[in-house]
């Protein structure tokens, strides 16, 4: 039965608001046991360090800050990571100085995202309860905790971008190119391999237009409402222009100016990289003899599958779509197929990196694919696309599908919050 809009609201309503309690009621406990909160003190601000000199009408830092990853470019020292997240912080570096609060703002960067990954699952129609699961379970069960509660660099830029990405999937699933473009442009800012998911949000955007055939859809998607493009190619253009005014080159964000790479016998990537890291993606935590301690490293990553048990129920929905069969099939796999190739492609990208990821808990590279990843598993659990019509299981009918996904977030949120957290406290 279909609800009225009033419905539909209050629905919305309820679905992000207790999914953001859950969450927050979550990180709370961390904080509480951590001693980690959005007021904490940030030693790792490079990207406030940069609004800041922007500001002063400098676009290097001015100084070398030992305890940064800074690139060396012409006798001057500048931050080695993409802009997107100094635009954010600027103003509030124009009015804050110094005491800008970035830990709190990463804080509600992540609350952001929840809030989408939320609308992502109520634009697939699942249930209230479906849409709460996988919004928490995507936040709280999945190797995203180091990047939500901590303001540092590296762990802002990549929050940063993955709830701009969630939210660029969100605007191509409701049909506004302008907003899609625009945040997944704001997420290449921020991690610039996210780019690779242009051809998705393509892809979507396409089955969104109007027109009963090839042509008239083609026209619809691109020419229809063309200043939409706009807002996004003025974003891009700024990043171009700010890589030549401080390193010569259009697509130089600085990290290949950083000294672990200039010293680097084979550089930032290359294929001999590639087997290492390929191990690391899949090292398994292991017992030390000499503590008597479960191992899970701190540098570098382990084992994706324990760390992102939304991998697992994706691979368990993509198969159990295989064996249903129902109009919608063709276009599940026209979009789902290709996309998974662009994820392979990612994670390589990855492989060819000289580290995984440095000092962490977890793999936390990986979490640039899981936005994707999300929306795919959401995708697949859809009442549409899962099940044929009438075919719908009984409800409150508990099954071996609903405990496996209880047992996977409950293994992810212990594993991933007892393992940041000791991250931490022997920090």
């Amino acid at each position: 039965m279909k609800l009225s809009i009033s419905e539909e609201k209050q629905r919305s309503a309820r679905v992000i608001g207790f999914a953001l309690l859950c969450v927050v009621c979550l990180h709370i406990l961390f904080m509480a046991l951590s001693g980690k909160h959005p007021l904490s003190d940030n030693p790792y601000d490079s990207f406030l360090k940069q609004a800041l000199s922007w500001l002063q009408g400098r676009l290097d830092l001015g100084e070398n800050y030992g305890w940064l990853e800074l690139a060396e470019y012409g006798g001057k020292y500048y931050v080695s990571f993409p802009p997107f997240p100094s635009y954010v912080l600027l103003p509030f570096a124009l009015v804050f100085g110094e005491q800008t609060p970035d830990s709190l703002l990463a804080f509600l960067v992540m609350l952001i995202g929840v809030c989408y990954s939320a609308k992502i699952a109520l634009h697939f129609r699942l249930s209230e309860f479906a849409c709460v699961f996988f919004a928490v379970f995507l936040y709280a069960a999945n190797n995203l905790w180091q990047i939500t509660v901590d303001g540092w660099v590296w762990f802002f830029a990549q929050n940063l971008s993955f709830t701009l990405s969630l939210m660029s999937f969100y605007y191509a699933l409701s049909g506004q190119k302008g907003r899609s473009y625009f945040c997944l442009a704001a997420a290449v800012g921020c991690r610039p391999f996210q780019v690779i998911y242009l051809p998705v949000i393509c892809i979507i955007l396409y089955q969104k237009q109007p027109g009963k055939d090839f042509r008239e859809k083609t026209e619809n998607f691109i020419w229809k409402r063309p200043f939409s493009y706009l807002p996004a190619a003025i974003l891009v253009i700024s990043y171009l222009v700010l890589n030549v005014l401080r390193f010569g080159e259009p697509f130089e964000f600085g990290h290949n100016y950083l000294p672990e790479f200039i010293n680097s016998k084979y550089g930032q990537f290359s294929l001999h990289y590639v087997w290492d890291n390929l191990q690391k993606l899949f090292r398994l935590p292991v017992l030390n003899a000499v503590t008597g301690k479960i191992d899970t490293f701190g540098f570098d990553g382990i084992n994706v599958f324990t760390v992102y048990p939304l991998l697992i129920l994706f691979i368990v929905l993509f198969f159990r779509r295989l064996f249903v069969a129902n109009a919608q099939r063709r276009a599940y796999f026209r979009l789902v197929l290709p996309t998974l190739v662009l994820c392979t492609v990612h994670v390589f990208f990855f492989l060819m990196h000289k580290t995984m990821g440095g000092a962490h808990f977890g793999n936390r590279y990986i979490a640039d694919v899981m936005p994707v990843i999300y929306v795919l598993s959401v995708l697949s659990a859809a009442p549409s696309t899962v099940k044929k019509e009438g075919s719908g299981e009984p409800k409150g009918r508990i099954t071996l599908f609903h405990l496996l996904c209880a047992l996977l977030f409950l293994s992810g949120l212990v594993f991933n919050f007892t393992g940041v957290l000791e991250f931490y406290n022997r920090g």
